[in-house]
């Protein structure tokens, strides 16, 4: 799979697709207040204003909404990309919230964040280290101390940075993991969510990497036009990453879409029954020689 072809899958997904607006709206009108929370913020700031606990606290909050809307819209994509539905709705987005996946997704996004976190802590040590070693050296000339902390403290942040970063991306598929074993009803919790996303993405982080890096464009452009086009990259990023997981699932881990059976399909908080005419059976008629040789 080749970056431009997911991209470009991505993009057919959404051409022409019915409610696709109404899928990404919340999350599309978040990034709206957080701009328009920041700019205040902005603004109070220069006036010498500090804004409280709480109002620091604010964006946090909406962030943390938009990110269970954004993976409902995420996982009803996955499904349009693998031909399971044809059009979408305002109340997909809100399919994380049933009660089969919220508290999954909870336990996956806290886990995911304190293993980062042991990651970043590194990162900020060897960071610390190195501007206080930076500092002596600037203010009192070059001594053992400075010297020893640069020389320690620099690789411990560049070690740490790395592998935060390493390790974002090896458990950047488990919500679309979890989805699937809920979906399938083989759900074993968190630690097995983020460990298969660990075994789908060995390989294929870097790849994962220069996908978003793809998008940088497409978000500075979104920053010139004030947030408007948000409409239009908020659905192609996160279908795109949809389509990344998909090709993954595929290659290693998937079902075939006919061998679904008919109880996984039902347990699918998105799944909808599809409309199948029913001819009535044809009775079939008996040979006049077979019947003769009954009689």
């Amino acid at each position: 799979m080749s970056i431009s072809q997911i991209k470009k899958e991505a993009k057919q997904a959404l051409k022409g697709l019915p409610g696709k607006t109404a899928l990404f709206l919340v999350p599309i009108l978040i990034q709206f207040a957080l701009i328009f929370i920041q700019v205040r913020e902005g603004i109070l700031q220069r006036q010498g204003v500090e804004p409280t606990f709480a109002a620091s606290l604010f964006p946090l909050i909406l962030n943390i909404i938009s990110a269970f809307f954004i993976t409902s819209a995420a996982f009803t994509m996955l499904q349009v990309l693998r031909g399971r539905r044809t059009e979408v709705s305002f109340q997909d987005a809100s399919i994380t919230l049933s009660s089969q996946l919220v508290w999954k997704l909870i336990g996956l996004f806290l886990l995911r964040f304190l293993l980062l976190l042991l990651w970043i802590i590194i990162f900020i040590v060897g960071l610390s280290m190195s501007i206080i070693g930076y500092t002596i050296l600037t203010t009192e000339g070059a001594s053992a101390m400075a010297i020893a902390l640069l020389f320690i403290g620099v690789p411990i942040a560049l070690g740490g940075l790395y592998l935060s970063i390493n390790r974002q991306l090896a458990y950047a598929m488990a919500e679309y993991v979890l989805y699937d074993q809920t979906v399938t009803e083989s759900y074993q919790g968190a630690v097995s969510a983020i460990d298969k996303s660990k075994e789908l993405m060995k390989g294929y982080k870097w790849k994962f990497f220069l996908l978003q890096l793809s998008f940088i464009g497409w978000y500075i452009l979104v920053f010139c036009s004030l947030g408007l086009l948000y409409f239009y990259v908020t659905p192609y990023f996160t279908t795109a990453c949809a389509n990344f997981y998909r090709h993954l699932d595929d290659k290693l881990v998937a079902v075939p879409v006919e061998e679904i059976t008919d109880k996984e399909e039902k347990s699918d908080p998105i799944y909808k029954e599809p409309k199948v005419d029913v001819l009535p059976p044809i009775e079939p008629k008996a040979d006049s020689a077979n019947a003769q040789e009954e009689n």
